[in-house]
């Protein structure tokens, strides 16, 4: 398989269950396991609603999410529950559970080609594979924009891939009347970079959000710590972003160009 997901398989004949996470996956797998049980769940909260899991604090991973940016993947805030790390599979049977690594980036690796123009397309074509992936789903796609390089690219693949199937996006900007001093060499508006991409594609229909009210994790952060057990690193922006969330939720969409934030809104 490729692309963004999580699996859970169930051999009922040797009664084995498997979890597998890919390796670029943004979907979460949380586990729990005793001698006489396994539970698991692609959200913390919802891994809790088991009475038989626990909601033990370990202080140990909490100090150490705290003063190191880098920790074992697998771990998370609470004791005797950890999560599947991307490129993973987990077995749990009666002999108990085990974890292998069936994919990990080979940083000895170096890609070699003839021109620039060479590497160029090259890097297209795995922006192609890798955003056609991620348009598979049951829900329609919404895509965040803003005026950097990174959403514009995902945005104008996935543009250029859908066409001429319509493609919403979704952009937050400062509520009416409200100014916004940029600084020497940053830009205080969106929309003239996200008009410049728009016009290039017809079938994008561009939607554009803003609030006036703090975000929901602004008044509670709870139901995110909740949801993935771990410290954010560099979360001030989350509460920018709740409106363009909202607004693709309505939609009943998914958030393809930045898929695991979901997750953490109510």
């Amino acid at each position: 398989m490729k692309g963004d997901y999580s699996l859970a398989l169930w051999d009922a004949r040797e009664r084995r269950l498997y979890l597998i996470v890919a390796p670029m996956a943004q979907r979460i797998v949380y586990w729990h396991a005793r001698p006489k049980g396994f539970w698991f769940a692609t959200t913390l909260s919802a891994l809790h609603q088991f009475p038989s899991v626990p909601k033990t604090l370990d202080p140990l991973q909490l100090a150490l999410q705290f003063t190191v940016t880098v920790a074992d993947p697998a771990d998370t805030l609470y004791k005797n529950i950890r999560l599947v790390p991307p490129g993973t599979y987990l077995t749990a049977d009666g002999r108990g559970v085990r974890e292998q690594a069936f994919w990990r980036l080979d940083t000895r690796r170096r890609v070699t080609l003839p021109t620039p123009q060479a590497y160029a397309d090259a890097a297209r074509d795995l922006l192609d594979q890798a955003v056609q992936r991620s348009l598979r789903s049951a829900q329609t796609p919404g895509f965040l924009l803003s005026g950097g390089l990174d959403s514009s690219a995902v945005v104008a693949t996935a543009a250029r891939l859908l066409a001429p199937a319509p493609l919403s996006t979704y952009t937050v900007e400062p509520p009416p009347g409200q100014e916004v001093a940029g600084r020497k060499g940053w830009y205080d508006r969106e929309r003239p970079y996200v008009d410049a991409v728009t016009a290039r594609y017809s079938n994008i229909r561009p939607h554009f959000c803003n609030a006036t009210e703090p975000a929901s994790i602004e008044l509670d952060p709870t139901p995110f710590f909740v949801a993935g057990g771990r410290n954010q690193f560099n979360a001030n922006h989350l509460g920018w972003f709740d409106a363009a969330y909202r607004a693709v939720q309505k939609k009943w969409a998914y958030c393809a160009a930045n898929g695991p934030i979901r997750q953490f809104n109510p």
